[in-house]
């Protein structure tokens, strides 16, 4: 979303300052100009970094979603146990990575929502890969890979705030309940998720 890499240096205190100002202000009272005064530049280098406020602020969450996906890809898929922490470390290092945005990431961005969608959904097509992996040579590793990140999206913050999803604790305790389902239901030696475990993970989701 970057317009250019000619002010790469201003790169990191760029998106500090974006970050910053959404989670006080949120989007609609962040303006280019608070941006530049934050980072302590030119609001025409702004512009030569992004083409618009709209960009920055969906840069700020595609870089957050992208070292959620870098610290993904490093994780052993080698046992089952591993898999399943797979599945909980996607809910909850998205919890930790948003936890200023009280209210919940597209609600903090409203009204960028269609760029953010678009931006979550090239995401979702790199993290589809890693999960796929956990269950290579199945014959089911997309399907799995698809379930997994539907079963897990209503524990995300990008959809609820806080205050829905509950504490760490209890998020953590059911995005482990989610991924023990799906992971025993699930594997390479089951491909096929039954009637009753569908049903069974979507009371865990709520």
């Amino acid at each position: 979303m970057r317009a250019n890499s000619y002010s790469s240096i201003h790169y990191e205190s760029l998106l500090a300052a974006a970050e910053s100002l959404l989670v006080e202000r949120g989007y609609k009272g962040m303006t280019i100009d608070d941006i530049a005064e934050t980072a302590g530049i030119g609001k025409g280098t702004v512009y030569l970094a992004f083409k618009s406020k709209m960009d920055l602020a969906c840069e700020v969450v595609l870089v957050k979603e992208l070292a959620v996906l870098a610290r993904l890809g490093e994780r052993r898929l080698d046992s089952a146990r591993a898999r399943e922490q797979l599945i909980v470390d996607r809910v909850m290092l998205r919890y930790d990575a948003y936890r200023e945005f009280r209210a919940g990431l597209m609600a903090a961005l409203a009204p960028a929502q269609k760029l953010l969608r678009e931006v979550l959904g090239s995401v979702r097509s790199q993290e589809e890969r890693i999960f796929a992996l956990a269950v290579a040579g199945s014959g089911a590793a997309a399907d799995w890979a698809g379930t997994v990140l539907t079963a897990t999206e209503s524990l995300l913050p990008v959809w609820f705030g806080y205050d829905v999803l509950g504490s760490r604790d209890q998020v953590a305790s059911k995005a482990s309940a989610v991924a023990r389902a799906l992971v025993s239901a699930h594997g390479p030696e089951n491909p096929a998720l039954p009637p009753d475990v569908l049903a069974k993970l979507e009371r865990l989701r709520y």
